[in-house]
Order: structure tokens, then C-alpha cells, then sequence
């Protein structure tokens, strides 16, 4: 090999070593933003399901309690 041939496979190696780290790179920030808004509505669903449940708790404690009038 020559050495224009040696810069050529160079730039080739270091071209597709580039790529692979821009893919993972977004590869990365991918996962991360999708976790981030899975997360975000994991979360308000759990808040929303607890607040079900909590008046459900207040609805049947006030039918299953006496009234003193």
C-alpha cells in the first residue's frame, strides 16, 4: 500500500468509527427521553389511581359508619 491508499483507509476507519459513536450517542438519547416520559406518565397514572382509590376508602368509610343525628 501507498501511503495515499493508507490516508484513504485512514479516514474510512475513523469515518465509520464516528458513525458508530453519533448511533450510539443517539441511540442513548433515545432511551433516556423515553424513559423520561414513560416515567412521567407512569407516575401521574399511579397519582391518578391513588386518588380513585383514596375516595373510594372516604365513600365507603362514611357509608359503613354510623350518623349520630
Amino acid at each position: 500500500m501507498d501511503d495515499q491508499e493508507d490516508a484513504d483507509l485512514s479516514r474510512l476507519v475513523e469515518g465509520l468509527l464516528l458513525d458508530v459513536f453519533l448511533a450510539d450517542e443517539v441511540a442513548r438519547t433515545s432511551a433516556f427521553a423515553f424513559g423520561l416520559v414513560y416515567g412521567s406518565i407512569k407516575l401521574s397514572y399511579l397519582r391518578t389511581k391513588a386518588k380513585s382509590h383514596k375516595k373510594a376508602d372516604a365513600k365507603e368509610s362514611s357509608r359503613s359508619s354510623p350518623s349520630f343525628n
